[in-house]
């Protein structure tokens, strides 16, 4: 995964499944960024995304491994 990617997000959580509702599936990896450390304490792989069609009012950190509350699929560009 890296910058320029585009990606569908599909909800696995409740929490997930609204934010895809509400603000849809498509995005696009801004950037990848190593060793941070969100809720769970562990160091791990996130992409930060902002959304395709309205870029400045959506923007997203997702796992690429194992994320909490989506599953990332990347498209066709």
């Amino acid at each position: 995964m890296e910058p320029g990617n585009r990606v569908k997000l599909t909800g696995k959580t409740k929490h997930g499944k609204n934010r895809v509702r509400e603000q849809g599936g498509a995005w696009v990896v801004v950037k990848v960024n190593s060793g941070l450390i969100f809720a769970d304490d562990r160091k791990k792989e996130f992409a930060l995304l902002r959304k395709e069609g309205n870029p400045a009012e959506h923007w997203r950190w997702v796992a690429l491994k194992d994320d909490k509350n989506f599953f990332m699929e990347t498209l066709e560009t």
